[in-house]
């Protein structure tokens, strides 16, 4: 969240520089996933509650909200169930790049090979010498320079027409994405919904089933195997210490501009924080952030009718919406934000109300084993005080007491808060 509370703020600050925080995965199979209570975070159950009828009001079907990987809000609607199945639409195309980075570091394909060593001379109908200088990086990062405006989703050569050579323009050309499946499929001689289970779902439980529509391949899942996909992007390739995709090159070039051309697109990937972007089937380019409410390293995979998996690293979280045709909207990306406005407002301590600073907080010792003391101002009659952890959870909260016993709490950092009517101070604690 952009507005999370002071004391959370500078507690998450030391967290990520003092310690490596722990991401939680779920078993690779059955319905156990840890999850968080809200009021832990501080949230309100009311501005949860406008969240709900915001995403019920917009044919929504399914919405997730984690953090650090246990799960915080799961919401469904319109009587669409946990295990049900739908379609990921252009959100699977995260997926395809995932599963070319992984045949990649498997020596497998190279992104610089020329497609036509997959597809053949003649995919396009452009110019040998042309049609030569397109490679799969190209594919990955929607510049492969074919006219879209032909036919955006035909994946026939007389669709696939020369406007400008491999590199020279962006575009958000599906037909050059669908044939990806195409090039895995002849590079590992295995079906795509083989490989997958072959590259993905053996090692992270993310199920899903591959179906032929039109031209495409489109993915089918659970909400939840499409938070699974969030996690393992979340920690970097990785489902838990197990590893997917370890190619670190690979993984940073999907998620930072992959070409100069349109800043917010990787590979497949949506990138929030950058100064200019641009759109699917226009050249315009349009200044600032795609989600300006977003925190600005979020990405975010995008796909028709509302579907959304959005990872923020700094704040490890994952966000997936599923769900129907969104009427009224003026842009996918402008939908996504209005999450974000929902859950800025979420914490109940950030309404300006309470102050920092105006107590004199002394603690020791510091690091703490078992007892941690705090020195209290003599006019002070009433407080409270306040131990959050690494997810922000609070873990202790005493009244009038100057002695917190914090013998049972795991090592690590701890943010330690006391409050005094709508005045705080907090302080980073170490526990041995």
């Amino acid at each position: 969240m952009k507005n999370f509370n002071y004391f959370l703020l500078v507690y998450l600050f030391f967290s990520t520089h003092l310690l490596s925080q722990e991401i939680y995965f779920p078993p690779l199979t059955g319905d156990e996933w840890e999850t968080i209570n809200p009021a832990d975070l501080d949230w309100c159950s009311d501005k949860i509650d406008s969240l709900y009828a915001f995403l019920e009001a917009t044919d929504t079907k399914a919405f997730l909200l984690l953090k650090d990987g246990k799960i915080v809000l799961e919401k469904y609607f319109d009587n669409f169930a946990p295990t049900d199945e739908w379609y990921w639409a252009s959100a699977a195309k995260p997926m395809m790049g995932v599963l070319t980075g992984i045949a990649q570091q498997n020596d497998i394909l190279h992104l610089d090979d020329p497609t036509s060593n997959y597809l053949g001379n003649g995919w396009t109908t452009a110019a040998p010498e042309k049609e030569s200088l397109i490679t799969l990086r190209h594919h990955l990062s929607m510049t492969c320079g074919l006219n879209d405006s032909l036919n955006n989703f035909c994946t026939t050569p007389a669709c696939l027409q020369y406007l400008a050579d491999a590199g020279d323009r962006w575009s958000y050309h599906n037909a050059t994405y669908y044939l990806m499946a195409d090039v895995l499929e002849e590079a590992t001689g295995k079906t795509l919904n083989q490989y997958f289970d072959e590259a993905i779902t053996a090692t992270t439980g993310i199920d899903g089933n591959w179906q032929n529509s039109g031209y495409a391949k489109v993915l089918y899942s659970t909400p939840r195997d499409f938070a699974r996909f969030g996690l393992l992007m979340l920690n970097k390739g990785y489902w838990g210490n197990m590893p997917v995709l370890t190619d670190t090159v690979f993984f940073q070039e999907m998620i930072t501009p992959a070409q100069p051309l349109n800043k917010a697109y990787g590979y497949y990937w949506w990138l929030n924080g950058q100064d200019t972007y641009m759109v699917p089937y226009t050249q315009e380019q349009f200044s600032g952030s795609l989600c300006p409410d977003a925190p600005e390293d979020l990405y975010t995979g995008v796909g028709a009718s509302g579907q959304y998996l959005n990872i923020v690293p700094s704040e490890g979280l994952v966000l997936v919406r599923m769900g129907e045709y969104l009427s009224g909207t003026l842009s996918p990306f402008e939908y996504n934000n209005d999450f974000w406005k929902f859950i800025n407002d979420f914490d109940c301590l950030s309404n300006g109300q309470i102050e920092q600073d105006d107590l004199d907080l002394h603690l020791y010792p510091n690091p703490v084993v078992e007892k941690l003391m705090l020195t209290i101002p003599e006019n002070m009659d009433h407080y409270s005080v306040h131990v959050f952890d690494a997810l922000g959870v609070e873990k202790i909260m005493a009244e009038n007491t100057a002695d917190i016993q914090m013998a049972n709490l795991p090592q690590g950092v701890y943010w330690v808060v006391i409050r005094n009517g709508n005045s705080y101070q907090g302080k980073a604690v170490f526990k041995r």
